[in-house]
């Protein structure tokens, strides 16, 4: 139960990162995209768990981004761009219920 719970955290922070994404990027859909250093000023009045969420994202296909991880600073001009429109991360992402791949997304 717990872990079904935490699972649900999760997905909600996902969908949470990608609305803040949406919301900041420049660019059109499906592609809209972000300067790292800007989403990380942004998403810091929320969260400190960007890059955690950024690589959660980037597993599900809902974002991607240069290299294996990002650090502020070093990587503030790398690009984080959307993969898909946030209406769609919004019709099609779920909880899983698998605390291992906390998100699925269902059908196209």
């Amino acid at each position: 139960m717990l872990a079904q719970r935490a699972g649900v955290h999760v997905c909600r922070e996902i969908l949470f990162l990608c609305e803040i994404i949406n919301e900041n990027a420049e660019g059109e859909e499906p592609h809209k995209w972000i300067k790292f250093g800007k989403l990380f000023y942004v998403y810091a009045f929320y969260s400190d768990k960007l890059v955690g969420m950024l690589i959660r994202a980037r597993k599900y296909g809902l974002v991607d981004f240069e290299g294996e991880m990002l650090y502020q600073k070093q990587d503030d001009e790398k690009i984080v761009t959307m993969m898909m429109p946030i209406a769609e991360i919004r019709t099609r992402m779920q909880a899983s219920g698998d605390p291992k791949n906390c998100v699925a997304l269902k059908g196209k």
